[in-house]
């Protein structure tokens, strides 16, 4: 943890942290471009870079005691060049502690990209940000096949009608351990998104391997959020799929945008004070070392 952080704070292990650094040749951060609109103005974030080192002064006080890296590059030739970057950052400054890389379950070349992925000691898992577009459960079984044998966790998200496209996949595949990005939040909050969300969510907890990553809850599609306005969505995802199996994380930098760090994990320690201590160590920090297989307390 911080020195600088607070005694008796219950540990956060922020389980979904995007960096950058433009010196480094031939990788591009697209949502940095002026261009890019889909998560809102993320062009006005750009800096020459955004590592470990800036990070931990922007958090200092949060309690943050260690960080999930998810895949931030555009597509690489070979996408574990950005884990190997990673990995190379966290050798030399002590984070981020684990890290997901990007893959294309469906391309012929998954399994051999899983096998590049697992040889950074810090890799635990990828996720597949196209997965929404084709939702092809078959042509993702050679890569699934090597991700159960790898250990190797499958991060995927797709709008809330789809959800049970996920659930399914699970069943195929009871062997890998999936997870839910982003809580599988729809773009927009309103009661009736909130009841088809819940009911989507209710049958996707049937599936014993998948966990519920609660982050982007204070983002585009809650720009002016309270805690009052977050606080439903996150307590339904405790609610159905249970505090173990949940995990907080930030987004960051990204919903910058909407609110300072501290303000956030605020939010979230604020709501969280109305469950069981256990539960609040399941949601800060235990859920997110047993899935990313990494103890940071």
């Amino acid at each position: 943890m911080n020195t600088s952080d607070a005694a008796g704070v219950v540990p956060f292990f922020d389980a979904h942290v995007h960096f950058w650094d433009h010196s480094v040749p031939d990788f591009v951060w697209g949502w940095l471009d002026p261009s890019f609109t889909q998560l809102g103005d993320t062009y006005r974030l750009d800096a020459p870079r955004f590592t470990t080192p800036e990070f931990r002064d922007e958090v200092k006080g949060a309690g943050v005691a260690g960080i999930v890296h998810i895949n931030a590059t555009l597509p690489l030739a070979d996408p574990s060049a950005e884990t190997g970057w990673l990995e190379e950052m966290a050798e030399a400054y002590g984070w981020p502690n684990a890290l997901v890389g990007a893959c294309d379950l469906r391309s012929p070349e998954a399994p051999e990209i899983l096998q590049r992925h697992s040889r950074r000691s810090r890799v635990r898992g990828v996720r597949d940000l196209g997965f929404a577009e084709h939702l092809d459960l078959d042509a993702v079984g050679p890569a699934l096949a090597a991700a159960a044998d790898l250990d190797l966790c499958i991060e995927l998200r797709t709008p809330v009608p789809q959800l049970d496209v996920l659930r399914e996949l699970a069943k195929r595949w009871p062997a890998v351990h999936f997870v839910l990005g982003h809580a599988g939040l729809p773009p927009v909050r309103n009661p009736e998104t909130f009841s088809a969300w819940r009911a989507a969510l209710v049958a996707m907890a049937e599936a014993p391997n998948f966990t519920c990553k609660v982050s982007a809850v204070g983002s585009s599609a809650d720009r002016n959020w309270t805690v009052e306005s977050i606080r439903p969505w996150i307590k339904e995802c405790v609610a159905v799929f249970g505090a173990d199996r949940c995990m907080f994380g930030t987004n960051w930098p990204l919903d910058r945008l909407w609110r300072p760090y501290q303000e956030l994990v605020g939010a979230y320690r604020q709501i969280a004070a109305e469950l069981p201590e256990a539960d609040q160590h399941s949601l800060f920090h235990g859920t997110a070392e047993r899935t990313y297989r990494t103890t940071v307390t």
